[in-house]
Protein backbone atom coordinates (compact mmCIF):
# COMPACT_ATOMS: atom_id res chain seq x y z
CA UNK A 1 0.00 0.00 0.00
CA UNK A 2 2.90 2.31 0.63
CA UNK A 3 4.90 1.45 -2.30
CA UNK A 4 1.31 2.11 -4.37
CA UNK A 5 0.77 5.45 -2.63
CA UNK A 6 4.26 6.59 -3.41
CA UNK A 7 4.30 5.92 -6.64
CA UNK A 8 1.10 7.58 -6.96
CA UNK A 9 2.48 10.50 -5.71
CA UNK A 10 5.52 10.57 -7.70
CA UNK A 11 2.86 10.45 -10.93
CA UNK A 12 0.76 13.32 -9.60
CA UNK A 13 4.45 15.15 -8.87
CA UNK A 14 5.47 14.78 -12.05
CA UNK A 15 2.22 16.24 -13.60
CA UNK A 16 2.00 19.09 -11.33
CA UNK A 17 5.29 20.32 -12.26
CA UNK A 18 4.47 19.95 -16.20
CA UNK A 19 1.31 22.34 -15.77
CA UNK A 20 3.23 24.39 -14.28
CA UNK A 21 5.61 24.49 -16.74
CA UNK A 22 3.44 24.58 -19.66
CA UNK A 23 1.00 26.87 -18.30
CA UNK A 24 3.91 29.46 -16.17
CA UNK A 25 5.37 31.91 -17.96
CA UNK A 26 8.79 31.29 -16.39
CA UNK A 27 10.35 27.27 -16.42
CA UNK A 28 9.24 25.31 -13.20
CA UNK A 29 11.25 23.98 -10.81
CA UNK A 30 12.20 20.86 -11.37
CA UNK A 31 12.33 18.11 -8.47
CA UNK A 32 13.06 14.51 -9.55
CA UNK A 33 12.43 11.61 -7.10
CA UNK A 34 13.89 7.91 -7.05
CA UNK A 35 13.59 5.15 -4.90
CA UNK A 36 12.29 6.00 -0.95
CA UNK A 37 12.92 9.89 -1.50
CA UNK A 38 9.80 10.72 -2.28
CA UNK A 39 8.24 9.49 1.21
CA UNK A 40 11.41 11.65 2.85
CA UNK A 41 11.34 14.26 1.30
CA UNK A 42 11.26 17.35 3.66
CA UNK A 43 8.99 19.66 1.59
CA UNK A 44 8.77 23.18 2.47
CA UNK A 45 4.92 22.87 4.31
CA UNK A 46 2.87 26.01 3.08
CA UNK A 47 3.99 26.21 0.18
CA UNK A 48 3.38 22.66 -0.41
CA UNK A 49 0.74 21.43 0.46
CA UNK A 50 0.93 17.11 0.40
CA UNK A 51 -2.16 14.93 0.82
CA UNK A 52 -4.36 11.84 0.33
CA UNK A 53 -5.47 13.01 -3.06
CA UNK A 54 -1.82 14.40 -4.50
CA UNK A 55 0.05 18.01 -4.09
CA UNK A 56 -1.58 21.61 -3.66
CA UNK A 57 0.94 24.92 -4.38
CA UNK A 58 0.48 27.89 -2.66
CA UNK A 59 -1.26 30.44 -5.08
CA UNK A 60 0.05 34.07 -4.36
CA UNK A 61 -2.78 36.71 -4.50
CA UNK A 62 -1.93 40.75 -4.78
CA UNK A 63 -3.49 42.35 -2.04
CA UNK A 64 -4.31 40.71 1.99
CA UNK A 65 -5.21 42.31 5.16
CA UNK A 66 -2.19 42.63 7.56
CA UNK A 67 -4.15 42.66 10.67
CA UNK A 68 -5.23 39.39 9.57
CA UNK A 69 -2.35 37.47 10.51
CA UNK A 70 -0.86 39.88 12.68
CA UNK A 71 -0.78 37.16 15.66
CA UNK A 72 1.61 34.91 13.61
CA UNK A 73 4.39 37.49 14.42
CA UNK A 74 6.46 38.84 17.12
CA UNK A 75 5.07 42.09 19.23
CA UNK A 76 7.28 44.46 20.54
CA UNK A 77 6.43 45.93 24.20
CA UNK A 78 5.40 49.82 23.20
CA UNK A 79 4.06 51.69 25.71
CA UNK A 80 2.45 50.34 29.17
CA UNK A 81 0.44 47.45 27.86
CA UNK A 82 2.98 44.84 27.17
CA UNK A 83 3.28 42.32 24.31
CA UNK A 84 -0.35 42.20 23.06
CA UNK A 85 -0.73 42.81 19.22
CA UNK A 86 -3.84 45.43 20.33
CA UNK A 87 -3.67 47.44 23.23
CA UNK A 88 -6.50 50.75 24.23
CA UNK A 89 -6.10 52.20 27.59
CA UNK A 90 -9.66 51.84 27.93
CA UNK A 91 -11.39 48.80 28.10
CA UNK A 92 -8.10 46.94 27.31
CA UNK A 93 -9.25 43.50 27.55
CA UNK A 94 -11.57 43.58 24.66
CA UNK A 95 -9.00 45.79 22.35
CA UNK A 96 -8.36 42.43 20.77
CA UNK A 97 -12.11 42.22 18.90
CA UNK A 98 -10.65 45.38 16.50
CA UNK A 99 -8.66 42.73 14.78
CA UNK A 100 -10.45 39.46 14.77
CA UNK A 101 -11.78 39.72 11.48
CA UNK A 102 -15.65 39.72 13.08
CA UNK A 103 -17.40 42.49 12.70
CA UNK A 104 -20.09 41.44 14.52
CA UNK A 105 -17.84 41.90 17.83
CA UNK A 106 -16.34 45.22 18.40
CA UNK A 107 -14.49 47.32 21.20
CA UNK A 108 -16.11 49.83 23.42
CA UNK A 109 -14.15 52.58 25.73
CA UNK A 110 -15.63 53.13 28.82
CA UNK A 111 -17.31 56.82 28.91
CA UNK A 112 -15.80 57.37 32.48
CA UNK A 113 -12.37 56.68 31.11
CA UNK A 114 -12.44 60.20 29.66
CA UNK A 115 -12.16 60.77 25.66
CA UNK A 116 -8.16 61.15 26.27
CA UNK A 117 -8.02 57.36 26.92
CA UNK A 118 -10.43 56.44 23.90
CA UNK A 119 -7.68 55.21 21.65
CA UNK A 120 -6.29 51.98 20.38
CA UNK A 121 -2.82 50.84 18.26
CA UNK A 122 -2.31 47.63 16.81
CA UNK A 123 0.93 46.10 15.99
CA UNK A 124 1.17 44.14 13.21
CA UNK A 125 4.07 42.04 14.16
CA UNK A 126 6.21 43.68 11.04
CA UNK A 127 6.19 46.52 8.94
CA UNK A 128 4.21 45.74 5.39
CA UNK A 129 4.27 47.49 2.30
CA UNK A 130 0.05 49.14 2.15
CA UNK A 131 -2.06 51.51 0.18
CA UNK A 132 -4.81 51.69 2.69
CA UNK A 133 -6.26 51.67 6.40
CA UNK A 134 -9.55 51.14 6.81
CA UNK A 135 -12.10 51.13 9.92
CA UNK A 136 -15.12 49.92 10.44
CA UNK A 137 -17.83 50.53 13.01
CA UNK A 138 -21.02 48.66 13.78
CA UNK A 139 -23.94 50.56 14.20
CA UNK A 140 -27.09 49.76 15.85
CA UNK A 141 -28.63 50.10 19.10
CA UNK A 142 -25.50 50.75 21.78
CA UNK A 143 -22.96 50.56 19.57
CA UNK A 144 -22.69 53.77 16.63
CA UNK A 145 -19.56 54.64 15.03
CA UNK A 146 -17.00 57.19 16.40
CA UNK A 147 -17.97 60.81 15.40
CA UNK A 148 -14.66 62.33 15.44
CA UNK A 149 -11.97 60.76 15.24
CA UNK A 150 -7.95 60.65 13.91
CA UNK A 151 -6.26 57.02 12.09
CA UNK A 152 -2.32 57.30 12.76
CA UNK A 153 0.14 54.80 10.77
CA UNK A 154 3.92 54.22 11.39
CA UNK A 155 6.56 52.28 9.86
CA UNK A 156 8.07 51.26 13.73
CA UNK A 157 10.05 54.14 14.27
CA UNK A 158 10.37 55.07 17.90
CA UNK A 159 11.01 58.03 19.67
CA UNK A 160 14.37 58.05 21.25
CA UNK A 161 14.81 59.10 25.64
CA UNK A 162 12.72 57.41 27.97
CA UNK A 163 12.35 54.39 29.97
CA UNK A 164 9.28 52.98 27.95
CA UNK A 165 9.45 52.53 24.08
CA UNK A 166 6.76 54.87 22.05
CA UNK A 167 6.26 54.83 18.36
CA UNK A 168 6.55 58.44 15.74
CA UNK A 169 3.30 58.32 14.09
CA UNK A 170 1.75 60.26 11.43
CA UNK A 171 -1.63 61.23 10.99
CA UNK A 172 -3.21 60.12 7.99
CA UNK A 173 -4.94 63.00 6.29
CA UNK A 174 -7.10 65.39 8.19
CA UNK A 175 -9.16 64.89 11.60
CA UNK A 176 -13.03 63.02 10.75
CA UNK A 177 -15.39 64.96 12.18
CA UNK A 178 -19.04 64.44 12.35
CA UNK A 179 -18.83 61.34 10.71
CA UNK A 180 -21.72 58.41 10.64
CA UNK A 181 -20.67 56.25 8.40
CA UNK A 182 -19.79 52.47 8.87
CA UNK A 183 -16.61 52.38 6.72
CA UNK A 184 -13.87 54.99 6.21
CA UNK A 185 -10.72 54.48 4.51
CA UNK A 186 -7.70 56.27 4.16
CA UNK A 187 -5.32 56.29 1.55
CA UNK A 188 -1.38 55.82 2.22
CA UNK A 189 1.39 57.01 -0.33
CA UNK A 190 5.15 58.19 0.09
CA UNK A 191 5.87 61.48 -1.19
CA UNK A 192 8.86 64.04 -2.43
CA UNK A 193 10.58 61.51 -3.57
CA UNK A 194 14.01 62.02 -5.43
CA UNK A 195 14.10 60.20 -8.89
CA UNK A 196 16.91 57.91 -9.29
CA UNK A 197 17.54 56.17 -12.60
CA UNK A 198 17.91 52.54 -13.07
CA UNK A 199 16.36 49.32 -15.10
CA UNK A 200 12.56 48.72 -14.45
CA UNK A 201 12.57 51.44 -11.76
CA UNK A 202 9.83 53.32 -10.36
CA UNK A 203 10.74 56.83 -10.53
CA UNK A 204 7.92 59.26 -9.47
CA UNK A 205 7.80 61.67 -6.82
CA UNK A 206 4.98 59.93 -5.07
CA UNK A 207 4.15 56.19 -4.57
CA UNK A 208 0.59 55.49 -3.85
CA UNK A 209 2.13 53.27 -0.48
CA UNK A 210 3.83 53.67 2.74
CA UNK A 211 5.38 51.02 4.98
CA UNK A 212 3.29 50.54 7.87
CA UNK A 213 4.06 48.36 11.51
CA UNK A 214 1.43 50.43 14.08
CA UNK A 215 -1.67 51.85 13.65
CA UNK A 216 -3.50 54.26 15.94
CA UNK A 217 -7.05 54.98 16.53
CA UNK A 218 -7.89 58.02 18.31
CA UNK A 219 -11.25 59.72 19.29
CA UNK A 220 -10.87 63.03 19.26
CA UNK A 221 -14.46 64.22 20.91
CA UNK A 222 -17.24 61.92 22.71
CA UNK A 223 -19.99 59.86 21.21
CA UNK A 224 -22.30 58.06 22.47
CA UNK A 225 -22.06 54.23 22.29
CA UNK A 226 -18.93 54.64 20.01
CA UNK A 227 -17.75 51.85 19.13
CA UNK A 228 -15.01 50.52 16.69
CA UNK A 229 -15.30 46.87 14.71
CA UNK A 230 -12.29 46.27 12.79
CA UNK A 231 -9.05 48.21 11.60
CA UNK A 232 -7.71 46.42 8.47
CA UNK A 233 -4.51 47.42 6.58
CA UNK A 234 -4.17 46.68 2.63
CA UNK A 235 -0.88 44.97 2.40
CA UNK A 236 0.43 44.85 -1.25
CA UNK A 237 1.35 41.08 -2.52
CA UNK A 238 3.42 38.17 -0.62
CA UNK A 239 6.88 38.92 0.43
CA UNK A 240 8.64 35.78 0.20
CA UNK A 241 12.04 37.69 2.19
CA UNK A 242 8.84 36.50 5.20
CA UNK A 243 9.63 32.71 4.64
CA UNK A 244 13.35 32.55 4.30
CA UNK A 245 14.65 30.41 6.79
CA UNK A 246 16.74 32.63 9.10
CA UNK A 247 18.25 32.02 12.70
CA UNK A 248 15.55 33.95 14.56
CA UNK A 249 13.18 32.20 12.59
CA UNK A 250 14.77 28.72 13.22
CA UNK A 251 14.60 29.53 16.79
CA UNK A 252 11.48 30.57 17.11
CA UNK A 253 9.59 27.69 15.62
CA UNK A 254 8.24 30.15 13.26
CA UNK A 255 7.67 28.55 9.45
CA UNK A 256 9.73 28.98 6.95
CA UNK A 257 10.25 27.95 2.91
CA UNK A 258 13.93 26.80 3.85
CA UNK A 259 16.96 28.97 1.81
CA UNK A 260 19.69 30.90 4.13
CA UNK A 261 20.97 34.95 3.82
CA UNK A 262 24.89 36.12 3.56
CA UNK A 263 26.51 39.37 3.35
CA UNK A 264 30.35 40.18 3.44
CA UNK A 265 30.64 39.55 7.73
CA UNK A 266 30.73 35.20 6.19
CA UNK A 267 34.11 36.47 4.09
CA UNK A 268 37.50 36.43 5.60
CA UNK A 269 40.55 38.24 4.00
CA UNK A 270 42.81 40.33 4.64
CA UNK A 271 41.43 44.38 4.92
CA UNK A 272 37.93 43.42 3.35
CA UNK A 273 34.81 45.19 4.28
CA UNK A 274 32.93 43.12 6.90
CA UNK A 275 28.69 43.75 7.27
CA UNK A 276 26.40 42.27 10.41
CA UNK A 277 24.39 39.43 9.66
CA UNK A 278 21.87 40.10 6.46
CA UNK A 279 18.66 38.26 7.78
CA UNK A 280 18.47 41.93 8.96
CA UNK A 281 17.49 43.01 5.33
CA UNK A 282 14.69 40.24 5.32
CA UNK A 283 13.08 40.61 8.96
CA UNK A 284 10.31 43.59 8.30
CA UNK A 285 11.72 45.55 10.98
CA UNK A 286 12.45 48.42 10.10
CA UNK A 287 12.38 50.78 13.19
CA UNK A 288 14.67 48.77 15.50
CA UNK A 289 17.28 46.38 13.60
CA UNK A 290 19.20 47.72 10.64
CA UNK A 291 21.84 46.17 8.29
CA UNK A 292 25.51 47.64 8.35
CA UNK A 293 28.44 47.77 6.97
CA UNK A 294 32.09 48.71 6.95
CA UNK A 295 33.59 49.41 3.40
CA UNK A 296 37.10 48.61 2.79
CA UNK A 297 39.01 50.46 0.13
CA UNK A 298 39.36 47.53 -2.14
CA UNK A 299 38.98 48.10 -5.80
CA UNK A 300 37.22 44.53 -6.06
CA UNK A 301 33.34 44.44 -5.09
CA UNK A 302 33.41 41.25 -3.55
CA UNK A 303 36.22 42.40 -0.97
CA UNK A 304 34.83 45.56 -0.45
CA UNK A 305 32.26 44.36 1.61
CA UNK A 306 29.34 46.12 0.03
CA UNK A 307 27.10 43.43 -0.96
CA UNK A 308 24.04 40.93 0.04
CA UNK A 309 23.07 37.20 -1.00
CA UNK A 310 19.10 35.96 -0.24
CA UNK A 311 18.55 32.34 -1.31
CA UNK A 312 14.98 31.78 -1.18
CA UNK A 313 15.73 27.67 -1.29
CA UNK A 314 13.62 27.49 -4.08
CA UNK A 315 12.66 29.10 -7.41
CA UNK A 316 9.81 31.45 -7.30
CA UNK A 317 7.81 33.71 -9.58
CA UNK A 318 9.09 37.63 -8.97
CA UNK A 319 8.07 40.40 -10.09
CA UNK A 320 8.67 43.16 -7.79
CA UNK A 321 11.26 44.15 -5.35
CA UNK A 322 11.50 47.21 -2.78
CA UNK A 323 14.75 48.38 -1.55
CA UNK A 324 14.80 50.74 1.74
CA UNK A 325 18.08 51.71 2.18
CA UNK A 326 19.10 54.72 4.90
CA UNK A 327 20.64 57.42 2.56
CA UNK A 328 22.55 60.42 4.52
CA UNK A 329 20.37 63.12 4.66
CA UNK A 330 17.34 61.58 3.36
CA UNK A 331 14.22 59.63 4.29
CA UNK A 332 12.44 59.09 7.44
CA UNK A 333 14.34 55.83 8.51
CA UNK A 334 16.66 57.35 11.17
CA UNK A 335 18.67 55.39 13.68
CA UNK A 336 19.16 58.12 15.99
CA UNK A 337 22.82 57.50 17.75
CA UNK A 338 23.67 55.84 14.60
CA UNK A 339 22.98 58.72 11.56
CA UNK A 340 27.19 58.73 11.08
CA UNK A 341 27.02 55.53 9.48
CA UNK A 342 24.51 56.59 6.87
CA UNK A 343 26.00 56.44 3.54
CA UNK A 344 24.58 58.22 0.20
CA UNK A 345 24.15 54.86 -1.38
CA UNK A 346 25.46 56.68 -4.77
CA UNK A 347 25.91 53.71 -7.38
CA UNK A 348 24.45 50.09 -6.67
CA UNK A 349 23.14 46.86 -8.78
CA UNK A 350 20.42 44.40 -8.01
CA UNK A 351 21.36 40.41 -9.75
CA UNK A 352 18.96 37.36 -9.93
CA UNK A 353 19.55 33.29 -10.21
CA UNK A 354 17.81 30.79 -11.21
CA UNK A 355 19.86 27.98 -9.87
CA UNK A 356 21.87 27.46 -13.01
CA UNK A 357 24.90 26.75 -11.79
CA UNK A 358 28.75 28.72 -12.47
CA UNK A 359 32.17 27.76 -12.72
CA UNK A 360 32.90 31.19 -13.12
CA UNK A 361 31.66 32.91 -9.81
CA UNK A 362 32.87 32.72 -6.46
CA UNK A 363 31.20 30.16 -4.05
CA UNK A 364 32.23 32.02 -1.12
CA UNK A 365 30.39 35.42 -2.30
CA UNK A 366 27.72 34.50 -5.05
CA UNK A 367 27.28 31.13 -4.28
CA UNK A 368 28.21 29.11 -7.55
CA UNK A 369 25.51 30.38 -9.25
CA UNK A 370 25.18 32.33 -12.53
CA UNK A 371 23.44 35.55 -12.16
CA UNK A 372 21.48 38.04 -14.62
CA UNK A 373 21.41 41.83 -13.53
CA UNK A 374 18.36 43.26 -12.75
CA UNK A 375 18.79 46.77 -12.36
CA UNK A 376 21.87 49.04 -12.50
CA UNK A 377 20.88 52.14 -10.33
CA UNK A 378 22.57 56.04 -10.71
CA UNK A 379 21.72 57.50 -6.99
CA UNK A 380 22.99 60.87 -7.05
CA UNK A 381 19.90 62.49 -6.22
CA UNK A 382 19.72 60.53 -2.67
CA UNK A 383 16.98 58.84 -3.29
CA UNK A 384 15.88 56.27 -0.09
CA UNK A 385 13.15 54.30 -1.75
CA UNK A 386 13.23 52.05 -4.55
CA UNK A 387 10.75 49.89 -6.02
CA UNK A 388 11.74 47.46 -9.02
CA UNK A 389 8.72 46.02 -11.18
CA UNK A 390 9.56 44.38 -14.05
CA UNK A 391 7.98 40.60 -16.04
CA UNK A 392 7.92 37.92 -14.11
CA UNK A 393 11.17 36.03 -13.93
CA UNK A 394 12.46 32.84 -12.39
CA UNK A 395 14.19 33.85 -9.65
CA UNK A 396 16.26 31.66 -6.65
CA UNK A 397 18.64 33.79 -5.13
CA UNK A 398 18.96 37.81 -5.06
CA UNK A 399 22.60 39.64 -4.88
CA UNK A 400 22.60 43.52 -4.45
CA UNK A 401 25.93 45.28 -4.68
CA UNK A 402 27.12 48.69 -4.04
CA UNK A 403 29.64 49.71 -7.11
CA UNK A 404 30.91 52.64 -5.03
CA UNK A 405 32.10 51.64 -2.20
CA UNK A 406 31.73 54.25 0.86
CA UNK A 407 33.15 53.78 4.10
CA UNK A 408 29.37 53.44 5.81
CA UNK A 409 26.39 52.00 4.94
CA UNK A 410 23.14 50.91 6.20
CA UNK A 411 20.03 49.86 4.84
CA UNK A 412 16.54 48.97 6.42
CA UNK A 413 14.88 46.65 4.50
CA UNK A 414 14.38 44.77 1.26
CA UNK A 415 10.59 43.66 -0.09
CA UNK A 416 10.86 40.69 -2.42
CA UNK A 417 7.34 40.26 -4.04
CA UNK A 418 6.26 36.79 -5.79
CA UNK A 419 3.69 37.65 -8.38
CA UNK A 420 0.11 36.66 -8.54
CA UNK A 421 -0.98 33.59 -9.29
Amino acid sequence: EHLALETRMKNILVCTIATLALTGPSRAQDLVFSGTEFADWDYPQGLVTVTADGLEVKRFGGAFNAVANAREFRPRPIGDYGLRFVRAASNHSRADLAGDQDPATWWQPDPADGVNNWWLEIDLGRAVVADKVRVIFPDQEGARPFSFFSVYASPGIAVFGGQTERINYNRLGRPVNNNTATEVEFDLSTTKLSQAVGEHLISEETLDYDMVRFIRFEAAGLTPDAALAEIEVNGQGFNLATMVATEDRIEDGRPHWGGRTWTSKARDCPGCGKGSGAAALIDQDIGFRGWNIEASDKGNWRNSGVWSVIDFGNVFRVDRVIWVPIVSGSGPFLYGYQRDKQGSWRAFEFLTSDGTPSNSADPEVEGPFKYELLSAVDNSVRNYLFDFRFPPRPLRLLLWRVTRPEQHNRAAQLFIFHSEG
